[in-house]
């Protein structure tokens, strides 16, 4: 929805190359801040997995997966996804040797192992030498996409071994002036609801009316914040209005689950050092006040777990069941996810 002619045609462009077998080991993805180049990488991520018709569909398995944070066989690797106590954070050379070891084993479920590079300009000259290594030796089926505002970002000979993809606009930005100018939405409103578009919130086009349910969602999303805060009594009332519900308008329920996934994903976003990908800005200082609380393993457990429930349903479990069981293993507070499961954040 309201994607950029420029982004559309480099991505059409990209996926014709693959349908012909050209598609190259490494990539640089240019573009100034807020060009979108983070959403942009993504989808190159989700092209060369997809298995739907249209690549990248961004409803199949993989996409979705790849959308989410959660693909088993694709890295976003960002500085702060490794060093969170330095403001200035480096990529440290350790990320270039677990890049290394990941490189060489086989995919694990996709037809590529996909390393996913954000800020590379904040790579160590270590860690650029280490990397400049793999690009010269690519292996099968291995994709790196590094992320950067300018090519002199990058240590001249990484960038000489990628192919450059520059962005001038984002999508999100094509999708505020649409807003803005034929919708007569507030610049305010305008934004968030295009980065929700990008999650597939679908607007009317009608001022008042996408207002309110921009206002609803908004609350939805304070409302599981404060779900996942609150006492196990609290969470099991909320599940069963939720249960309560289903027989009544399941699709309300499905979207309300959505939005549990929406806000997880989020949240892992803001974890790993990339606010700049979160879907819901409004709930921006929530989010942060809630990273420091939870690890990332624990985060996209949460996610496994709704998204399993959504399988559950999609296959006629019993919402009874289907739905207390993510309520409560998608809301522990402070968890983390440990060699035996869930286990609490000390």
């Amino acid at each position: 929805m309201w994607s950029s002619v420029d982004q559309q045609t480099k991505i059409n462009s990209f996926v014709n190359g693959l349908h012909v077998g050209k598609v190259h080991h490494a990539y640089l993805v240019l573009g100034p801040q807020n060009s979108g180049k983070g959403f942009f990488a993504i989808k190159m991520a989700q092209a060369v997995n997809c298995t739907g018709t249209n690549a990248p569909c961004g409803t199949c398995v993989p996409c979705s997966k790849i959308w989410l944070g959660t693909h088993p066989d694709v890295e976003m690797i960002d500085s702060h996804s490794f060093n969170e106590s330095t403001a200035n954070a480096k990529i440290l050379k350790d990320v270039a040797r677990e890049i290394r070891n990941k490189a060489n084993l086989r995919p694990y479920e996709a037809k590529y192992r996909v390393f996913l590079i954000g800020e590379a300009k904040k790579m160590t000259l270590h860690t650029a030498n280490a990397l400049l290594k793999l690009l010269e030796e690519p292996e099968p089926n291995v994709l790196y996409i590094l992320v950067a505002s300018s090519e002199q970002d990058v240590l001249p000979t990484v960038a000489s071994r990628c192919q450059k993809i520059r962005l001038n606009k984002m999508s999100v930005t094509d999708a505020v002036e649409f807003l803005i100018q034929e919708a007569g939405v507030d610049i305010s409103d305008a934004t968030e609801m295009a980065q929700l578009a990008q999650a597939g919130i679908e607007w009317e086009g009608d001022r008042e009316n996408d207002r309110t349910n921009l206002l609803q969602i908004r609350a939805r999303f304070a409302n599981i914040s404060s779900v996942i805060e609150s006492s196990l009594k609290s969470q099991l009332k909320y599940a069963d209005q939720l249960v309560s519900k289903w027989s009544e308008n399941d699709e309300a329920v499905r979207d309300e689950i959505q939005l549990w996934l929406n806000w997880w994903r989020d949240l892992l976003m803001v974890k790993i050092g990339m606010p700049s990908l979160v879907i819901c800005s409004s709930q921006i200082d929530e989010l942060d006040r809630n990273a420091d609380k939870y690890e990332v393993s624990g985060i996209k457990s949460a996610i496994a777990v709704i998204q399993e429930t959504i399988d559950c349903l999609d296959h006629n479990v019993n919402p009874k069941l289907a739905i207390p069981y993510m309520v409560l293993h998608a809301g522990l507070k402070n968890v983390t996810h440990g060699a035996n499961g869930f286990a609490f954040k000390h």
